[in-house]
């Protein structure tokens, strides 16, 4: 900085002596010139004086130069250029190196349930299961209220009075048959269960057969001597048959007033809900009054 203005300075003061010796000889040249002129208008031109130049040249030879003036102040800086035109941009720098990861935000709120889609259709039944370990035994219940009359398993009939008998002679007695269909009189019931029929012969005399009194077939009448009758049941799937022997070949029909009744009671396995019957019990049954039997069955007489 201090050289700049160092040559600045020079600049000046060469500058300065170079104005004065040009004032110097302008000045020089406009005397002459003057004099010129003034001698042309004179008629003889010999009369024309002309200033020593030599001597005021070596005049002013021999002088020296004056101080140099004290330097004028900077002038005012002028007024700004045009800006440039931009140059090219720069290539990329590298990358920097990754900042560290900042803390993760609090979560939104959750938004608004969508509709439940449709239940897809079911999948197949899956192999069952190995059978799990038996529970503890529970608290025994409260007695629940009595039941309807019946149990399970056992089948009954209303009271009916046969229509339509068959009539038929085997070794010269006669034979009445009626066929009644029972579907429940099933090949499990005639392998392992029985079949009881109940009667009530009220058509007969008091004396031979007291009224509402009633019967488990077979039931043999006796009328006297030789001559009695007997009624008996036959069971075979799907049908029942109740058939009258009469050996005094005395009857020629019979009327409605002979009512009958079936009970059917599995035995073995039973089918459906409700106690195993054995054959011991089947027998008993067999042994047993009709009103026996509808107090241990829980059957209305």
């Amino acid at each position: 900085m201090n050289s700049m203005k160092n040559n600045k300075e020079e600049c000046v003061i060469i500058y300065t002596a170079s104005k004065k010796r040009t004032n110097f000889f302008m000045s020089y040249f406009l005397v002459v010139a003057l004099i010129a002129l003034a001698s042309c208008k004179k008629e003889n031109l010999q009369d024309a004086v002309l200033p020593e130049a030599v001597e005021t040249s070596s005049t002013n030879a021999g002088s020296t130069n004056g101080t140099n003036g004290t330097n004028g102040s900077n002038g005012e800086d002028g007024t700004n250029g045009e800006d440039g035109s931009d140059g090219q941009d720069g290539a990329d720098g590298a990358d920097g190196a990754d900042g560290t990861d900042g803390q993760d935000g609090a979560d939104g709120q959750d938004g608004v349930d969508g509709v439940d889609g449709q239940d897809g259709a079911d999948g197949a039944q899956g192999p069952q299961g190995e059978q799990g370990p038996q529970g503890e035994q529970g608290e025994q219940g409260e007695q629940g209220p009595k039941g309807d009359t019946g149990t399970a398993n056992v089948i009954y009939s209303d009271w009916f009075s046969p229509t339509g008998w068959d009539k038929s002679t085997v070794y010269t007695k006669i034979h009445f048959d009626y066929i009644k269909s029972v579907p429940a009189i099933t090949q499990d019931i005639l392998d392992k269960g029985t079949v009881l029929v109940f009667a009530n012969l009220k058509s007969y005399a008091s004396s031979i057969w007291p009224s509402g009194q009633v019967g488990q077939l077979p039931i043999t009448i006796n009328l006297g001597g030789d001559i009695h009758t007997t009624w008996s049941s036959f069971s075979k799937l799907g049908k029942l048959r109740i058939n009258v022997v009469d050996r005094g070949n005395t009857y020629n029909g019979f009327t409605t007033n002979y009512l009958f009744r079936y009970v059917i009671i599995p035995g073995g396995n039973a089918v459906g809900i409700g106690p195993v019957i054995s054959s011991k019990q089947l027998e008993d049954y067999s042994k047993m009054s009709y009103s026996e039997v509808c107090a241990a069955l829980n059957i209305p007489e």
